[in-house]
């Protein structure tokens, strides 16, 4: 995630993408209106991404991307959800007042949305390795605790875990598992996904964003083993 319990940034950050997320009930207006939100965040937002059509999928589900030219922040509005993208993450304050100010936006301009139905917080984080033995050191990355038979040892050639724990007032979505790069250098995914779900009220917002990223942060921190901290914070290479 990027964010030690002192409130500063690793230096090394596995962050890749940090993304706020809001869903309701859809809403056409949305749809004939994008022009007047657009119009209040041009000059942040000068890209515009048009949705390809998908079948089985109706066009006015998938969302216009209006970007920013550093690619830094992107947002995503359909008509039934609202979402904010990060790709260069300086802290989750800095993440959150931009959330915020977008998302105000949003209100000011569709001021039918009142209820959600959901709200998600998503941090996605990419943490390169390289094999011993032809094996994932997931032991020195992740205090991840499998229970296997006595006969076998954890030598993990591959690993795909995915569990959903229940927090106070949500879900947390984990998702851990390797991919390899273009240049065949692997990594491990550790993917939070943070939910709430109605009844939810639009005027909370700061509310719901404070507590997704209060559990996922602890998570993270409890998941993260002491050896990879010294890695991000850039004591050991």
């Amino acid at each position: 995630m990027g964010i030690t319990k002192k409130n500063e940034i690793y230096p090394k950050a596995p962050l890749i993408e940090t993304v706020f997320e809001i869903k309701f009930a859809g809403e056409p207006s949305i749809d004939c209106q994008k022009d007047k939100f657009y119009d209040r965040i041009r000059k942040e937002y000068p890209r515009i991404m048009v949705p390809r059509s998908k079948d089985g999928i109706a066009i006015a589900l998938e969302p216009y991307l209006f970007e920013k030219e550093d690619n830094s922040f992107s947002i995503g509005l359909s008509i039934n959800k609202l979402f904010l993208s990060c790709k260069k993450y300086q802290g989750f304050q800095f993440f959150k007042d931009e959330v915020l100010r977008v998302f105000s936006v949003f209100n000011d301009t569709f001021k039918m949305v009142s209820e959600l139905n959901r709200t998600g917080l998503r941090y996605i984080n990419i943490i390169s390795f390289a094999r011993e033995k032809g094996t994932i050191p997931l032991k020195n990355l992740l205090n991840v605790d499998l229970h296997l038979p006595t006969s076998t040892s954890p030598n993990f050639k591959n690993i795909q875990i995915s569990f959903v724990l229940q927090v106070e007032g949500g879900n947390i979505t984990t998702r851990i598992e390797p991919v390899v790069a273009p240049d065949k250098s692997e990594a491990i995914i550790l993917d939070f996904d943070y939910a709430k779900e109605k009844p939810l009220i639009f005027n909370s917002i700061d509310q719901y964003i404070e507590e997704s990223h209060k559990h996922t942060k602890c998570l993270f921190e409890e998941l993260v083993t002491e050896d990879l901290k010294k890695i991000m914070w850039g004591e050991v290479v």
